[in-house]
């Protein structure tokens, strides 16, 4: 008998050389990929086959990065609730937080001890990267030619958890000054493809005033794809203590409650792709934010993605995709959808296009 069920595969990138071809359109996010960012404590042989399309690894800088201080994420424990996101409690009480800023062991170790196990991974693993300015973008994507194992770059753009002006969990960091400003933002893309010949992904932030000028720059200097969207900055505070609840201060809102924010950014930036000239309106957008289902998927593609990242989902439960992949097979099948990707941009009634 003939496999009826759905077509899933997706093809990330419009120009040859630099597309990505996925049997699955779910992403796991930069800095979800176990434990360390890195994979530590995943099990690759229960994973394969279980959903995932792809692996971003958490951001990666020029020198080694400490961190922001503990702790980095509220509450403590993410564990697995009913799988909406709500980590099985109500109401407000399902907010995500984390601050980690960009803890890791610089891009020399990272390419010398990490990526050549990469290659032998049963998914593309696609390696963030976060820069300062535009030649340490550059910089960074220069020493990833020729590395085993990677399949493509992700430019962190965006990252609200770095001190910059403001301090150390402010949000006015450096990534944050680079994904408001168009000029730098391109700046930085143009840098990393005078480099980098493969895959170029961008991060982008959700709380810039100028989004689709910033999109439209990094679609004109060479971005592959355009990843919408990464956490917003935020904040809680713990009222017996009169503190943050993060280490750091404030940090960057995850999860379900991130959902209808990204969402609707998904949508304005999949509107920017589709006015662009002939080529440049083909280039993918990647939703995150908020996946914990199948139909949570379908909300993104309807909005004009091709692909979703799942973060919050794979940290709570390492099951989440198998189950998400499941779920979106389920909802495609009811739909009467042969391909996932029939269903990128489908969205109607009012606000469309």
């Amino acid at each position: 008998m003939p496999d009826l069920s759905p077509d899933l595969s997706v093809e990330l990138g419009r120009w040859e050389g630099r597309r990505l071809a996925l049997a699955s359109p779910l992403i796991i996010a930069a800095g979800c990929f176990g434990s360390d960012g890195f994979g530590a404590g995943v099990d690759l042989v229960a994973l394969a086959g279980s959903g995932v399309g792809a692996v971003v690894i958490k951001s990666v800088t020029l020198r080694p990065r400490a961190g922001n201080p503990e702790p980095r994420r509220y509450p403590a424990d993410w564990s697995a609730g009913s799988g909406d996101g709500s980590g099985g409690v109500s109401g407000a009480d399902f907010v995500r937080l984390n601050s980690v800023g960009l803890a890791n062991p610089g891009i020399e170790r990272v390419l010398a001890e990490y990526a050549p196990a990469w290659a032998e991974w049963p998914f593309p693993v696609i390696l963030s990267l976060a820069g300062t300015s535009p030649e340490e973008f550059g910089e960074l994507a220069a020493r990833c030619v020729g590395a085993p194992g990677i399949a493509g770059l992700e430019l962190n753009l965006s990252c609200p958890n770095v001190g910059g002006a403001g301090g150390s969990g402010s949000g006015v960091g450096p990534g944050t000054v680079l994904a408001a400003s168009g000029q730098l933002a391109a700046q930085a893309v143009i840098d990393a493809r005078l480099c980098y010949s493969g895959p170029l992904w961008v991060k982008l932030a959700p709380n810039v005033a100028q989004l689709e000028f910033v999109a439209r720059g990094c679609l004109r200097s060479g971005a592959d794809a355009l990843v919408v969207s990464n956490t917003m900055p935020a904040l809680c505070i713990d009222v017996d203590t009169r503190r943050p609840v993060l280490g750091a201060g404030a940090g960057g809102l995850s999860g379900a409650a991130l959902r209808p924010v990204a969402l609707g950014l998904t949508q304005r930036v999949s509107n920017v792709v589709a006015a662009m000239p002939q080529g440049f309106n083909r280039v993918p957008v990647i939703g995150a934010g908020g996946v914990f289902t199948g139909r949570h998927a379908a909300e993104y593609f309807l909005a004009g993605a091709s692909a979703v990242q799942v973060g919050t989902a794979f940290l709570e439960d390492a099951g989440a995709l198998g189950r998400i992949q499941a779920e979106l097979t389920a909802y495609l099948g009811e739909q009467g959808i042969e391909k996932v990707g029939e269903l990128t941009g489908a969205l109607r009634g009012a606000g469309v296009g």
